[in-house]
């Protein structure tokens, strides 16, 4: 296992290159990429790291899009995609499975991912690459990300089990949905392909005045809807430890990718930095 990052602001201030070394030279392992070209390779190959996951959103609305022709199309695009990534030696994609009308709801936009996205994963699975799917549910008020809660998960692989369905065990959105974040890894661990290490912190003064429904009036702390904000691991309700011996004991060697949404870390350069290197102490500990 390696401790990662998902690339910050910082890094795209510092430049791809600089930053990646900055990794190295700060002990971490792994670096997460928007995009994948022999440029971005090299630059990760110079520095020493992997890359843990690279992003591949910009045609997922599309397969899941009511339109039929723009399904059609989008599923297209995002097969050409897989295989231009897979012939660059990219082996993990990350996305959010985030529909075209949100609002249509959660069945109705699963009843479109079950039209699309078998021959998707069959075609990824072809390649020899799989995708991370983020748990991240979406924003208010629709909360339409798919694939983020185990009765969604369930349903999925139901229709289809191929081996390219994976996950990135993200634990802070389990967490702030009040779904148990450790009985998700004994659920589903062995679809877990990638770790996105960040935390939640609950405010029980807030969650008493506000219930889950989140603040009326605004929050005054970023990365938050008011009873929750999203933290680094460490400082929020997951144990850290735990995780990694389970996923240890259901065979995971991948990356623990730090993702820095921490409000106090924010301010500026600098302080990502920190925020980054206070991560990557505390996963230390554990991850080996």
């Amino acid at each position: 296992m390696k401790i990662g990052v998902r690339v910050p602001p910082v890094g795209r201030e510092m430049g791809f290159a600089k930053f990646t070394k900055w990794l190295a030279e700060n002990g971490f392992g792994a670096v997460d990429v928007s995009g994948m070209d022999q440029e971005t390779r090299d630059a990760v190959k110079a520095a020493g790291l992997e890359i843990g996951t690279v992003d591949v959103m910009q045609h997922v609305a599309k397969t899941l899009s009511p339109d039929e022709k723009e399904r059609a199309e989008g599923v297209s695009l995002f097969k050409k995609q897989v295989t231009e990534l897979a012939g660059l030696g990219a082996k993990r994609l990350f996305l959010v499975l985030m529909p075209k009308d949100g609002a249509r709801g959660r069945k109705a936009n699963f009843e479109i991912w079950k039209e699309t996205w078998p021959e998707i994963l069959a075609h990824a699975e072809a390649n020899n690459v799989c995708f991370a799917i983020e748990w991240w549910p979406g924003g208010a008020p629709h909360y339409s990300s798919l694939g983020c809660t185990p009765e969604m998960w369930r349903k999925m692989l139901a229709v289809c089990p191929s081996k390219a369905l994976g996950f990135c065990y993200d634990p802070s959105h389990l967490a702030r949905l009040q779904i148990d974040w450790m009985r998700a890894l004994h659920e589903v661990g062995d679809r877990i392909v990638h770790v996105h290490a960040k935390d939640t912190e609950i405010l029980p003064e807030r969650l008493y005045e506000q219930g889950t429904l989140g603040a009326s009036f605004g929050v005054d702390m970023g990365f938050s809807e008011g009873y929750w904000r999203y933290c680094i691991p460490g400082d929020g309700v997951v144990d850290w430890r735990k995780v990694q011996a389970r996923l240890e004991h259901v065979g995971f060697n991948g990356v623990f990718s730090v993702e820095l949404e921490d409000y106090r870390f924010w301010k500026d350069g600098e302080a990502q930095k920190q925020g980054l290197l206070a991560a990557r102490k505390h996963l230390a500990q554990f991850v080996r």
